[in-house]
């Protein structure tokens, strides 16, 4: 469940680069013990070992744009983009989510319900 806000209060953008060239990107879909951590540390619900990661990444190895890795949430590939290194600029504009065409199918496809805002769903009844 998501609470209605999420889809209310958000907008969906498209991003590109401000110039165009082939990201470079660590390639966190690989085996990770190059790296010296496993899959299990981009799969954790708290994003501080993750980021720390990164930021290692970032601060270790010169002219990367970014990393590529496999999200939790989606069991896709994904790319996350180091700001000072490759600057993203919108490329039309921002909507709702609510009125985006991919969310009726995004919903389906993770099972996520919507809950009326303003109404504690997280918490059981008593």
């Amino acid at each position: 469940m998501i609470d209605e806000s999420d889809i209310t209060e958000r907008s969906v953008a498209t991003l590109g680069l401000d110039e165009a060239r082939p990201l470079r990107l660590a390639d966190l879909t690989a085996p990770l013990w190059r790296f010296g951590f496993n899959a299990g540390v981009l799969s954790v619900p708290d994003y501080t070992v993750p980021n720390l990661w990164s930021l290692a990444i970032h601060n270790n190895v010169h002219g990367l744009d970014g990393i590529y890795f496999v999200s939790r949430y989606a069991n896709a590939p994904s790319v996350a983009v180091f700001s000072d290194r490759a600057v993203l600029v919108p490329r039309g504009d921002s909507i709702p989510p609510a009125r985006h065409r991919a969310l009726p199918g995004f919903l389906d496809r993770y099972e996520i319900g919507i809950a009326p805002g303003g109404v504690d769903w997280r918490t059981p009844d008593a």
